[in-house]
């Protein structure tokens, strides 16, 4: 197969060339009105192992523009995976002015011994950054203390007004605290809480492989790319977007702690985990006032579609929301911006009916009744077939039919007892959610024709309602 544009997703954010994949470094800067998202990035679009942070900005989620690498490999190593943070009262010291005041933690890891330390980069202006102290350890990993190719992945987050967290994973989590983002005092290790949903149980042990062998789970909660964050009167504990823990944050015997009040439950729906072919992982998140995430989209199909200049993507961004006491990702109000022109608008739709080919797409819909509801996405070579049973209460995805050069799994997300659907086709990238974001699917499809009739099929017992097809700009 050979890659053509139509097969960059437009919403979903990708490198012009070269290799993306965790989501880093996401802050909004609310005195300019931009967003800064930054991203690990290798410039080979198959891995070269030059690590390092790339910069993207734009005053809109969907229109980041690419700035080139903001953070390089420095002598001690290569610049793994971390998070920024607006430092506005200049509780650092190192900022004389108002600015940007971006503060950015990440992990050098020594790609011979596999040491690791947590670094921090500043920037005044969001176009450029300095190493603090040459890029000298904010917390160190001396003797390997806190494990070997274990201890990664920081992310800050303002406790209260005199303190910040920091949460580093790649192992064991740990919770560290300071008061100036400049010195930092361990807190305490993060205990291990047993799986709500079987589906966590079969991923971990998928992770457990590109984990050290020294790794595993047992009293201590381990992640790679752990976030934290509040969400009400709660925080939520995030391990790579896999599973989210709810729980509370508590100062006792003067150390910060997190205490869990739930389970690890099920977050991005995924059946194809580690096929990289789409599929979520990284979750880091951030906020404008609203509580948005990114997602990697893994993605090695550059190896396989001829000229494919890259490789990974960012995903949809999403807004992240409690409902019903679970943990529900939509996409943020961005992307229905997107979508300028409604080609299909229908109370209800019963009958078998198909609608004119669009590169890039959003479908709403509610399905009724009893009996299953098809939507199929196809064209000349491929077919993608959404098929809703609500007796099952699932929404099967499959995409058997979709690719000439890799065969997909038939995956499923439950459809929820309202039955509203949301449909984003983006290029290559294809997201699927349901019941609010409760539930969501992702996969990268591709065809040499990215231009998809839709067309829906059902049986006389049920019914779509509410349906619209809208087209975006491409």
């Amino acid at each position: 197969m050979k890659y053509n544009e139509d097969m960059r997703p437009r919403l979903h954010f990708t490198p012009r060339a070269g290799f993306l994949n965790d989501p880093n470094g996401l802050a909004y800067d609310e005195r300019s009105h931009t967003y800064h998202v930054c991203f690990q990035y290798q410039r080979d679009v198959n891995c070269d192992l030059y690590i390092g942070w790339r910069h993207a900005v734009g005053d809109h989620l969907c229109a980041l523009r690419e700035q080139g690498t903001v953070i390089e490999p420095n002598p001690y190593g290569v610049i793994f995976s971390g998070s920024s943070v607006r430092d506005e009262k200049n509780a650092s010291g190192l900022f004389g002015k108002e600015g940007a005041n971006l503060l950015s933690f990440y992990t050098v890891h020594d790609l011979e011994t596999k040491h690791e330390y947590q670094a921090m980069s500043y920037s005044a202006d969001g176009v450029s950054w300095t190493p603090y102290r040459g890029g000298a350890p904010v917390i160190d990993n001396e003797n390997d203390r806190y494990g070997v190719n274990a201890f990664r992945d920081p992310k800050v987050v303002r406790c209260d007004e005199d303190t910040w967290l920091m949460i580093v994973g790649g192992g064991v989590l740990r919770l560290f605290a300071s008061r100036d983002l400049r010195h930092w005092e361990f807190q305490s290790e993060i205990e291990n809480m047993d799986a709500e949903d079987a589906e966590i149980t079969e991923k971990l042990l998928i992770l457990q492989k590109y984990l050290p062998d020294n790794v595993t789970h047992g009293e201590k909660m381990i992640s790679e790319c752990p976030d934290l964050f509040p969400m009400g009167n709660k925080w939520i504990l995030s391990g790579g977007g896999l599973f989210y823990v709810v729980g509370r944050v508590e100062k006792i015997s003067g150390k910060y702690e997190f205490i869990a009040e739930s389970g690890k439950r099920a977050f991005a729906r995924s059946t194809e985990f580690f096929a990289h072919r789409g599929e979520p992982y990284a979750m880091q998140t951030f906020s404008d006032g609203r509580r948005l995430a990114f997602f990697w989209h893994m993605d090695t199909t550059a190896r396989e579609i001829e000229n494919k200049p890259w490789n990974g993507a960012l995903s949809l961004p999403l807004q992240l929301r409690m409902q019903g006491g679970r943990l529900c990702a939509y996409p943020a109000r961005e992307v229905d911006r997107q979508f300028e022109k409604i080609v299909f608008c229908a109370a209800r739709v019963s009958e078998n009916t198909s609608l004119s080919p669009e590169p890039l797409l959003l479908f709403d819909l509610t399905i009724e009744g009893e009996k299953d509801y098809t939507v199929f996405l196809e064209n000349e070579r491929s077919i993608i077939r959404l098929f809703a049973c609500p007796q099952e209460g699932y929404l099967y995805i499959d995409l058997t039919r979709a690719e000439e050069f890799y065969e997909h799994t038939v995956g499923k997300i439950p459809l929820g007892k309202r039955g509203k659907v949301r449909v984003v086709k983006d290029g290559c990238a294809l997201d699927v959610f349901a019941d609010g974001g409760k539930n969501w699917y992702s996969a990268f499809v591709f065809s040499e024709n990215m231009r998809y009739f839709v067309r829906l099929a059902s049986e006389s017992a049920l019914y779509a309602k509410n349906v619209r097809l809208k087209t975006g700009r491409v």
